[in-house]
């Protein structure tokens, strides 16, 4: 418990109420912001075997955000690389399958639209997944589609996929995964590098972004995501979910910076969580492609 607020985390089949309720919250966040199934709850077949972390509002009784959570290494036991979400996204070469056994994958997560301009929530979700990767160990990635959605121009969308191929792209897993459904670049009368040149970090993108799309800034977790060191492998665009750009995410866990895994560590007094997240102390050998 923290400032009124709890953090709960268990799979699906221990809390069904549960499940429907953020399957309904979800649809709501999502819709409003152009995304979303178009039913009326988000729930697919991956819930049934994934975690699911929310923060409970313990004076207002209710939900107030979620992420689905996917242990790699028993989701590649059970069912295979197929058995990945981001695999519904992406095509993915069988020599992923050592850097998915290390990863847990993320997804589907939201913070209902009352609660998105308190810090709170989204701070209380990424403290959960600190937890769960301490009581995991053997977990050194997180993997998972961040979302762009199709409210954003295409020249936004171009934007960004350019300066992300340009400063936060992970080239190096790209050779083994390929979109299903690829974005297509519109062309551009203007010069678009000279623009791109100019862009040097993701507060000047974000400006650029607020100007064009008139108030509506880069999508908050991918700029999160990409400070903490995140990297981009590929883009795809999501038939199933309003047509919004994926960016297929691959966060090493020893390259978040150690004030973050401090200040999300903050009460729990223990110095071995930094170890946890150390490259002078790997907890598994560097994956080989």
């Amino acid at each position: 418990d923290l400032q009124n607020y709890s953090v709960l985390c268990a799979p699906s089949d221990q809390m069904p109420g549960i499940m429907h309720e953020i399957g309904r919250l979800r649809e709501i966040t999502f819709r409003a912001i152009g995304e979303g199934t178009n039913k009326k709850i988000d729930l697919d077949d991956f819930d049934l075997y994934y975690y699911h972390l929310f923060v409970w509002d313990n004076a207002a009784e209710r939900i107030v955000g979620a992420y689905r959570v996917g242990k790699g290494k028993d989701i590649i036991n059970e069912y295979g690389i197929r058995g990945f979400y981001v695999s519904s996204l992406f095509r993915m070469h069988g020599r992923m399958q050592q850097v998915l056994e290390q990863s847990l994958e993320l997804g589907r997560s939201f913070i209902v639209e009352d609660y998105q301009r308190k810090p709170m929530p989204l701070f209380l979700l990424w403290k959960g997944i600190l937890y769960f990767l301490l009581k995991n160990n053997e977990y050194r990635y997180l993997i998972g589609p961040v979302s762009i959605s199709n409210r954003f121009s295409e020249f936004s969308k171009h934007t960004i996929i350019e300066y992300i191929r340009k400063n936060h792209f992970n080239g190096r897993f790209a050779r083994y995964i390929k979109p299903k459904k690829r974005f297509r670049v519109p062309g551009y009368s203007f010069d678009a590098e000279i623009l791109f040149e100019n862009l040097n970090n993701l507060q000047q993108l974000d400006k650029l972004i607020e100007d064009v799309e008139s108030n509506s800034r880069m999508p908050v977790l991918l700029r999160k995501y990409l400070q903490l060191g995140g990297k981009i492998i590929e883009f795809n665009i999501d038939p199933l979910f309003n047509d919004c750009l994926d960016g297929l995410l691959l966060l090493d866990l020893y390259d978040v910076p150690p004030e973050v895994i401090a200040s999300l560590s903050r009460e729990m007094n223990d110095q071995s969580i930094f170890e946890r997240f150390s490259k002078q102390k790997p907890l598994q050998e560097e994956v080989q492609l």
